[in-house]
């Protein structure tokens, strides 16, 4: 399901995060290739509980694992294990909510298991709806193809509403995907 790079990547990322306490989801182009198809994507995507305190915390955390950091201002970035990692702090209730409702996953590698909190599948569409680049559509599509039982529909439109995206999501749905 996940190539072995990122396994080994998410392993070291997610014991890092708990020894910081720092509560996360994991989002993007993995979270996409676990919900629906794999994808070749190049990062690790991660929305991170990340109080002002705990960022210079967390830094040098990365930094004594061996990390090089680019802080930016809206993520923190870095290369573990030879993947990209971006740290997206939780900065909306539409983000500290991914956190609080996502899906426990259990995760393998090296016969090693760790639990992996991995986006809802509508906060999920959600966020490839708000990115709306040709490839998020083509996610979407996929995602909602791969999990239509799944998926509270109303809810999503709601949601969608809220974000000022329930046109595309609408359109989307009527494609008889």
């Amino acid at each position: 399901m996940l190539p072995e790079i990122i396994k080994k990547a998410l392993f070291t990322i997610i014991n890092i995060l708990t020894q910081s306490k720092i509560d996360y989801v994991l989002i993007g182009g993995i979270a996409v290739n676990i919900w629906a198809e794999p994808r070749a994507t190049n990062d690790i995507d991660i929305t991170i509980m990340l109080s002002k305190l705990k960022k210079k915390d967390f830094i040098d955390t990365l930094q004594k694992s061996g990390c090089k950091i680019a802080d930016k201002k809206t993520v923190i970035i870095t290369k573990i294990d030879n993947v990209i990692v971006d740290f997206i702090p939780a900065n909306t209730e539409f983000q500290k909510n991914m956190i609080n409702n996502c899906k426990i996953l259990a995760l393998e590698y090296k016969n090693k298991k760790i639990n992996l909190k991995l986006v809802n599948v509508c906060d999920l569409i959600i966020l490839k709806l708000i990115a709306g680049r040709r490839m998020d559509i083509e996610d979407i599509k996929k995602i909602i193809r791969i999990n239509k039982n799944k998926i509270n529909y109303d809810k999503l439109k709601l949601t969608a509403e809220y974000w000022d995206v329930k046109n595309l999501l609408i359109k989307i749905l009527n494609k008889g995907i």
